[in-house]
C-alpha cells in the first residue's frame, strides 16, 4: 500500500534541497516592471521578476514556455540572455520560469 504523504514529503525535501544547494544568494524582487522576454521561437511575453541572483532569475508569467530553450529578457536598461531550466505552474494560476543567465548587457537609453 502506498503512503499518500510520501509524494508531498518528496516534493518538500527536493525544494528544500534545491534552496540549500544554491551557490549564491537570491534576492527577492517580486515587483512588476517593464519586463518582456523573447523565446527562441520569436514570441514575446510580459513577465514579473520574482527573484534574481548572479547566475539566475525567476520570472512569473501567464504563458507556459518550453524548458531547455533559449530566452532573452529585456528590462529597463538591461538585457540578459539565458536558458530556461524549468517552467511550472504555481499556486496563483500562472507559471514560474527558472532561467540560468548566460550573458548580461546594460545600456543607457538617451
Amino acid at each position: 500500500m502506498s503512503n499518500p504523504n510520501k509524494a508531498a514529503f518528496s516534493t518538500s525535501v527536493s525544494s528544500q534541497e534545491e534552496r540549500e544547494r544554491r551557490s549564491e544568494p537570491r534576492y527577492d524582487v517580486n515587483e512588476y516592471s517593464d519586463i518582456l522576454f523573447l523565446t527562441a521561437s520569436g514570441i514575446s511575453y510580459a513577465a514579473r521578476i520574482m527573484d534574481i541572483s548572479r547566475s539566475g532569475i525567476r520570472l512569473r508569467s501567464k504563458m507556459l514556455v518550453t524548458a531547455d530553450s533559449d530566452i532573452t529578457v529585456y528590462m529597463k536598461d538591461m538585457c540578459l540572455e539565458g536558458r530556461i531550466c524549468y517552467c511550472k505552474p504555481n499556486d496563483v494560476g500562472t507559471f514560474d520560469i527558472g532561467v540560468l543567465i548566460t550573458d548580461l548587457r546594460t545600456w543607457r537609453m538617451e
